[in-house]
């Protein structure tokens, strides 16, 4: 299995590699968006949400992956 463009093999389906809704989702758990292809250029904020700086976004998703990679020896 591709995830953000990685060849992932998935032993346990609840310890995938953290995606960019991750990241949205751990700075503001109530963001309401549309993303396609986990790509931080094709997010669509709904429901009026205030959109998150994309800046913000990579970041936190950095944080997360790296706590990942740290936690399954990637």
């Amino acid at each position: 299995m591709y995830i953000n463009k990685v060849l992932t093999k998935i032993e346990d389906t609840k310890n995938i590699p953290p995606r960019v809704s991750d990241a949205i989702l751990a700075i503001n758990s109530n963001a309401k968006f549309t993303i396609i292809n986990d790509d931080v250029d094709r997010i669509e904020w709904l429901e009026s949400f205030t959109p998150i700086a994309k800046d913000d976004i990579i970041t936190k998703y950095n944080q997360l992956k790296a706590t990942w990679d740290s936690e399954n020896g990637g």
